[in-house]
């Protein structure tokens, strides 16, 4: 490069052709692009050369993923070059319409691609995380549909195995206390009783979990100043299950804790 200036000076001493200096400017700004390091898509530089490599790789041969990957790679390699191929045509009209000569038009070409190509390195961070909000969101929803058709289809199970278990204790308290059955008769009878507690339990505390991963979804965005309003119609829906299953622990609680002090009860 050093060459190339003594070659510039040489031509503006001997008052050779301003063609000649036009496109010596013109080869060093090139270089200067080629050499440019702009900020990469998660993290780390990348210059003209590794866009030029992404943008002529094939994707004959990959896995989908591998396609996926590449097909996103050449999405920020094109916003790059777009973006100098713009700042050297604005570059070069500015020199032009400035009345410069051919060696300032050459500068500011090439001065004008080195910043369109740092701008579209900017505006690729910026699709990027546009990207990923998306993303974020689609498998937040997503997760919080699982999560309402899961507690839906819970209360329906836990309301059956309330109602069958409060029939049944009642039953046993009143033949219990009719003495038709005695306490080691009692004790059989409750059968797996532990069990089906748990999961009545075990149904509001992952609806609980689920909600209240919601809400930190929805805090998250509403930090970041993002649309939060579908997490939250989805949490309502969600809330209005979890009231349900408590409603139906609480049934559940009612019923074992009628059971008589001298039999051996779960624990709830």
């Amino acid at each position: 490069m050093a060459i190339a200036f003594q070659i510039i000076r040489a031509e503006c001493v001997l008052g050779l052709g301003g063609l000649r200096k036009f496109l010596i400017i013109l080869l060093l700004s090139v270089f200067a692009v080629v050499a440019a390091c702009a900020p990469k898509v998660g993290g780390g530089t990348v210059t003209i050369v590794d866009d030029a490599d992404i943008l002529l790789t094939s994707s004959e041969g990959l896995t989908p993923d591998e396609k996926a990957e590449l097909d996103r790679l050449k999405r920020y390699a094109r916003f790059r070059a777009q973006g100098a191929g713009i700042g050297a045509g604005i570059g070069c009209a500015t020199g032009y319409l400035a009345g410069g000569d051919w060696a300032t038009i050459a500068a500011a070409c090439g001065a004008g691609a080195l910043i369109g190509y740092l701008g579209g390195a900017y505006l690729a961070i910026l699709n990027n995380e546009s990207v990923e909000r998306r993303e974020t969101l689609s498998a937040q929803l997503a997760a919080a549909q699982v999560a309402v058709k899961e507690a839906e289809e819970s209360v329906d199970d836990v309301r059956t195995i309330v109602r069958n278990e409060r029939r049944r204790i009642a039953d046993l308290n009143a033949a219990y206390q009719a003495g038709r059955i005695n306490q080691e008769a009692y004790q059989a009878e409750l059968g797996a009783l532990d069990a089906r507690v748990e999961i009545v339990r075990g149904s509001l505390a992952l609806a609980q979990r689920d909600s209240a991963a919601i809400q930190a979804s929805i805090d998250q965005r509403q930090r970041e100043g993002q649309n939060a309003s579908e997490l939250i119609a989805r949490k309502r829906e969600l809330d209005a299950q979890v009231r349900q299953l408590q409603g139906q622990w609480n049934e559940m609680v009612q019923a074992v804790n009628s059971i008589p002090e001298d039999i051996d009860a779960p624990a709830v």
